[in-house]
């Protein structure tokens, strides 16, 4: 089986803190499907392994989303971002983020791990 085609975007742009040192954050998580088996989504796990203004609590979603052989589809994920101690309401690092995707087909399941640098 080929590997699946991930991208990660930050929706809407980098959180605002205001004067919380939490904030919401959406993640759009595009999976094209390139090989000639369908497969599905079983779950995402994101985390920031290392940042310096901000980053994110590790942020798990269960998903079932089937995936056919030529198709690309799009799940959200929300996390909880945080402020690393910088005083910035809106941070300008880009965001370094680990990506771990399950997927399943005919009962057998696998992990796919991206890590995307530069992500705003």
């Amino acid at each position: 089986m080929t590997q699946p085609q991930m991208e990660i975007r930050l929706a809407g742009g980098s959180p605002f803190f205001g004067s919380s040192r939490t904030a919401p954050v959406t993640f759009d998580v595009s999976i094209a499907n390139t090989s000639p088996i369908p497969f599905s989504v079983r779950r995402i796990e994101l985390s920031t392994p290392s940042s310096v203004e901000f980053g994110i609590y590790p942020a798990e979603r269960l998903f079932n989303e089937a995936v056919a052989p030529g198709e690309q589809k799009t799940m959200s994920v929300t996390a909880t971002a945080y402020n690393a101690g910088n005083a910035r309401m809106s941070p300008t690092e880009p965001l370094a983020m680990r990506m771990i995707v399950e997927f399943e087909h005919e009962g057998k399941r696998w992990r796919e791990v991206t890590l995307s640098r530069g992500l705003d």
